[in-house]
C-alpha cells in the first residue's frame, strides 16, 4: 500500500515532528509493508502566489506524480483547521482538494479543530471532512466543532498521535534541572514575561535549581528562542541555557531528567506526560484547554492571565517530585498509547487493501 502523508513537516517544529513519528509508526503497525511518502515544505501542494508561481514553472511535478500513485493521501494534524489564521484552514484544506481532483481516498488523522466562525471557511472545512474515508480528532472539543460545522462522517476520537511514538531516550536520575518551554506570540503581554522571569530567578537562588529554556519552535515564524532570549535578559543572567533539540529524542532526554516544566507549546505538555516529569500548563489556545480536558489533567492547567510569581511558585510546590505525580503521568501516558492501539486494530487495518 503506498501513503502520501502531507503536515506541517519540517518546518522546524518540534512538536509537528513527534506528530509524524507517532503517525509514521502507527501506520507500520497498521500495514507492515507500508511504502510512505512524505511530503515536506515546497513539496505540499501551492496555496499562494510564490508557491503557485513554482508550480507553474514545474517546481511540484515530483508531488503530482506521488498523489496520482498513492492509495492514500493523509492530512497528518495536529492543530491545521479552526486555527488561529483563517488563511491557515485554506492552505491545509487545498491539500486535501489536490487529492479529491485525483479520486484518492483521503484519511485525516490526529486533528484538532478549533471554532471556526467565518460561514464560508465553515463550508469549506465541512465539504473537505465529509469526503474523507476517515476521520480521527485528538479531543471530544474538536469532535463537538466538526459536528458544530455539519460534519456527519463517523469521528473517532484519539489521543495526539505523538503518543505512539516509540521512546527510546533512557531513564536518567532526577536532577535539579526545571524546564521552561514557553511559546513565542506577537501579543505576549510584558506582565506575562517579567512573572516567568519573577519565577526563574527565584528557582535560581532559592531553590537552587538549574532552569533551562528549551524551544520547540525555530526558524523565521515564531521562534521561541527570541522570547527566552529576552526573558534572560530581564533576568540578568547568562548562565541559564537557551536549548535548541535537534531531534525528538533529544527533547525527551531533557525531559526525563527534569525536576519540573513549565509548559506552553502544545507537545511540551505531551513530552512531559511521557517522560513523567511534573508540569503546568500555560493555556493560551482552545487545543491546550482540550488536552488537559481529554487526559484528564485539568489541575496542571494554568491560565493566561493567571500567570504569576505566586501561582507558578504554588504549582512548582505541589507538584514537583512527587512519586504520585510521576505515577498519574505514566498512567496517562499508557491509557494514550493504549487507545492509539486500539484505534490502529479497529479502523486502519479495516480500509480496504488495494
Amino acid at each position: 500500500m503506498k501513503y502520501v502523508i502531507v503536515g506541517n513537516y519540517g518546518a522546524q517544529n518540534l512538536g509537528d515532528e513527534m506528530i509524524l513519528e507517532g503517525l509514521l509508526e502507527m501506520l507500520k503497525k497498521a500495514d507492515n509493508s507500508a511504502d510512505i511518502c512524505v511530503l515536506k515544505g515546497n513539496e505540499k501542494f501551492p496555496a499562494g502566489i510564490k508557491s503557485g508561481i513554482k508550480w507553474i514553472f514545474g517546481g511540484n511535478k515530483n508531488t503530482k506524480e506521488k498523489v496520482k500513485n498513492c492509495d492514500y493521501f493523509i492530512l497528518g494534524g495536529g492543530g491545521l483547521f479552526g486555527s488561529l489564521s483563517q488563511y491557515a484552514n485554506i492552505i491545509w484544506g487545498l491539500q486535501a482538494m489536490y487529492a479529491y481532483q485525483n479520486k484518492k481516498p483521503v484519511l485525516m488523522l490526529g486533528q484538532s479543530v478549533g471554532k471556526i466562525k467565518n460561514k464560508y471557511v465553515q463550508k469549506f472545512v465541512k465539504n473537505l471532512f465529509n469526503k474523507s474515508d476517515l476521520i480521527s480528532v485528538r479531543d471530544e472539543k474538536s469532535k463537538e466543532n466538526l459536528r458544530e460545522i455539519g460534519v456527519t462522517k463517523k469521528i473517532v476520537v484519539v489521543p495526539d498521535l505523538a503518543f505512539a511514538r516509540e521512546n527510546k531516550a533512557e531513564n536518567q536520575m532526577p536532577s535539579k534541572d526545571v524546564i521552561i518551554a514557553l511559546r513565542q506570540m506577537k501579543d505576549l503581554s510584558q506582565s506575562f514575561k517579567i512573572q516567568i522571569a519573577r519565577f526563574v530567578r527565584w528557582l535560581k537562588e532559592e531553590e537552587k535549581m538549574n532552569v533551562k529554556f528549551v524551544n520547540f519552535q525555530t526558524g523565521p515564524v515564531d521562534n521561541d528562542e527570541i522570547l527566552h532570549d529576552e526573558i534572560k535578559k530581564m533576568i540578568g543572567d547568562d548562565s541559564i541555557e537557551n536549548l535548541s533539540p535537534q531531534s525528538t529524542q533529544e527533547v525527551i532526554r531533557l525531559f526525563k531528567n527534569a525536576n519540573f516544566a513549565i509548559c506552553m507549546r502544545l507537545h511540551s505538555i505531551i513530552t512531559a506526560m511521557q517522560a513523567h516529569t511534573p508540569f503546568v500548563a500555560i493555556n493560551y489556545s482552545e487545543k491546550v484547554r482540550n488536552l488537559m480536558d481529554y487526559m484528564g489533567a485539568k489541575e496542571n492547567l494554568l491560565e493566561m492571565q493567571n500567570v504569576s510569581f505566586e501561582t507558578l511558585k504554588n504549582f512548582y510546590k505541589k507538584t514537583a517530585g512527587p512519586e504520585e505525580t510521576k505515577q498519574k503521568l505514566q498512567h496517562l501516558k499508557q491509557n494514550s498509547f493504549r487507545k492509539i492501539e486500539e484505534f490502529i486494530a479497529l479502523y486502519l487495518q479495516k480500509l480496504p487493501k488495494k
